[in-house]
């Protein structure tokens, strides 16, 4: 069972599913749900790494990391990056992308309101993470 902030945070995902979907068939005519759930994994990975922002600016303590050699995290990290991306990729878009598109067949995609919703979801995170970042680093050098 979801509880109404689960659900909201599903819908999210699923409009990405969906414009990204939308977007890339009238551009290019994909098809390939691959790309797709790529966008989504992208916002949910930019979401995961504002609120590890916030974190890291507010504590100082830096998430993932288990040496101070960039090379032994990347090592680390990377196969569980795959993981995650195989876990969202494999139980959330396959299983769901047929209902996500029905869900949506009836709404138009490229109003105004769903581009600024689509870019605010997916690069805003991003944007605001990278200042975050870049402030935690020179208050705690």
């Amino acid at each position: 069972m979801t509880t109404p902030s689960m659900a909201k945070e599903i819908f999210m995902y699923d409009f990405i599913y969906w414009f990204s979907f939308k977007f890339f068939e009238w551009r290019k005519g994909f098809k390939s749900s691959s790309l797709f759930s790529a966008m989504g994994r992208l916002s949910i990975a930019s979401h995961f790494l504002f609120i590890h922002s916030i974190v890291r600016y507010f504590t100082g303590w830096n998430l993932g990391t288990f040496s101070n050699n960039y090379t032994i995290n990347k090592l680390i990290l990377l196969p569980l990056a795959f993981c995650f991306f195989f876990i969202i990729d494999k139980f959330f878009y396959s299983a769901r992308k047929e209902k996500i598109l029905k869900k949506y067949a009836d709404k138009e995609p490229f109003l105004v309101s769903s581009i600024l919703l689509y870019i605010l979801t997916i690069f805003l995170p991003i944007l605001l993470g990278a200042i975050f970042t870049n402030m935690a680093v020179a208050r705690f050098k």
